[in-house]
Order: structure tokens, then C-alpha cells, then sequence
């Protein structure tokens, strides 16, 4: 009975056997040119290579920043360098101090200052009155006549005046008003009003006081229906109407129904 060593080596023999005769196979066949030996197959020894140009290269005078790349063929090149000018150093401004001078003041007093006195209250400002000249133009030059009011009461200066009746809106209405005044200001309570006139039978009275709308002595007489040019004349009496304290007011009304209002104050100017 054979040993299992001996089979083997029996079959490594013959593998190298097959092995050789498809070497020997191949080679025949790439001699005859039936086929190729692909990647071992021999460079054509006919083929006359292409010799390269060569190149040259001007180097920049900036320091070169890329290598340039080997050509193929072999040569070699020396590049030609420039060298760069040498910088020259400026030289170092080193500025000069300037000593500044020193002043120095004294101050000598030529003379003690007097003081001068400052007044105490300032100055008042001298009040300008504008005094009207009165320049006749014919006759004799007028003279100032102290005269005693013969009544106690007057009419305010500025009065009478002529408005419209705002208590008594329309043109249906026609009248005077006002109030009494005593001196220091008090209202003259209880005094009679009197009014006679156009259309006026008799006469017209009110008390003042009776109507605060005009103040607190105020008082209001109705002497038309609607507007009117009529006259009229006003008067203060005495409370009991037996005395004339003010002198008579006439008034004149010009049909206007903005002026259907004459307003009239008394004031007194001396004891009763």
C-alpha cells in the first residue's frame, strides 16, 4: 500500500510539468507573432525619439514664487539673477528741543483806585406826560373856570354808549341801562331812574339796584317795542323822587339794531 507523501509530490511533479509545457506553448507563439506579449512586449527599437526645444526661462526680479517643472529632455538651466538695490537707510529726524522762555510778570500798583460810591436806589426815569396844545383858530384864548358840579351825580366820562341788547337778542327791543356809583366805590342802592321821551306817555322810572346783570346798583328801563330814531332824556332822582341828583341825559337813537342799547353809568362827585 502506497504512502500519502508519495501522492503528493506525484502531483506538485506533474503540475510543473503542465506548467512548463504552456510556457514553452506561449513562447513559440509570441516569436511567430500570433500574438502579443502585451504589457511585456519589447519598445520598438526603430522608433527615433523626439528631442525637446530647449527652453528659456527669464527669471522676474521678484523673487520667484512657483518652481518651474522639469522638461522631459535633459538639460540644464541657469537662471540669471538681478539683484535688487540695496536700500539706503533715511536717516533718523531727531527734532531739536526748543527751550521756551519764561516770562515772569510782577505786578507793581501805579496808584491806590479810588472808590467810586454806588447809589443806593437807581435813578427813576422822569415820566413824560404828552399835554395836548390847544391852538384857537379865532377869538380869545381860552381860560380855566373852576366850577362846582350843581349835581352830586354825573355821567361816567365815556357815556353814554351805544351797543347792541345782548340780553334781548333780535331787533325787538329798545332801551337804556347802567348802574349808580357812590364815591369810595359803594353802589347807590334805591335811587330812581326817570326816563321821558318819543312815544313815552308820562314818564319811565326803575330802581337801581333792581337789575345786577349791569353791576350791583344796576338797573334797565324798556323804551321801544323795536327800533326807533327817537329821543329820549334820562335823569337820577332821589329815592322818594322828589330831588334831581344828576343832571338830564339826552339821547338820540338812529334805528340800528346794533345800537338798540344806550348804556349809561352815574357816578357822584360830591356830598348830596
Amino acid at each position: 500500500m502506497r504512502q500519502a507523501g508519495s501522492d503528493l509530490y506525484d502531483l506538485v511533479s506533474v503540475f510543473f510539468l503542465a506548467l512548463g509545457a504552456f510556457m514553452c506553448i506561449i513562447t513559440l507563439l509570441i516569436m511567430g507573432g500570433v500574438v502579443t506579449a502585451g504589457p511585456f512586449e519589447p519598445e520598438d527599437p526603430t522608433a527615433t525619439p523626439t528631442r525637446l526645444a530647449a527652453a528659456t526661462f527669464t527669471p522676474s526680479p521678484m523673487t520667484p514664487t512657483q518652481t518651474p517643472e522639469p522638461a522631459t529632455a535633459t538639460y540644464t538651466i541657469t537662471p540669471t539673477w538681478t539683484d535688487f538695490p540695496t536700500n539706503t537707510a533715511l536717516p533718523s529726524t531727531t527734532p531739536s528741543q526748543t527751550q521756551t522762555p519764561t516770562i515772569t510778570l510782577t505786578w507793581t500798583p501805579s496808584s491806590t483806585p479810588s472808590q467810586t460810591d454806588i447809589p443806593s436806589s437807581p435813578t427813576e426815569a422822569p415820566t413824560i406826560t404828552n399835554t395836548p396844545s390847544i391852538t384857537p383858530t379865532e377869538g380869545p384864548s381860552p381860560t380855566a373856570t373852576i366850577t362846582v358840579a350843581p349835581f352830586p351825580l354825573t355821567v361816567q366820562q365815556g357815556m353814554p354808549l351805544f351797543r347792541d341788547a345782548y340780553l334781548h337778542p333780535g331787533c325787538e327791543w329798545q332801551g337804556v341801562a347802567g348802574q349808580v356809583t357812590l364815591l369810595g366805590g359803594a353802589p347807590g342802592l334805591g335811587y330812581v331812574i326817570q326816563v321821558t321821551g318819543d312815544g313815552i306817555s308820562g314818564s319811565l322810572t326803575q330802581v337801581s339796584g333792581t337789575n345786577t346783570n349791569f353791576g350791583a346798583a344796576g338797573w334797565e328801563i324798556k323804551v321801544a317795542d323795536g327800533v326807533t330814531s327817537g329821543r329820549y332824556q334820562v335823569q337820577v332822582l332821589s329815592a322818594d323822587g322828589t330831588q334831581q341828583l344828576s343832571p338830564v341825559v339826552e339821547l338820540a337813537f338812529n334805528s340800528d339794531c346794533e345800537q338798540n342799547l344806550a348804556l349809561i353809568n352815574f357816578v357822584q362827585v360830591r356830598p348830596f
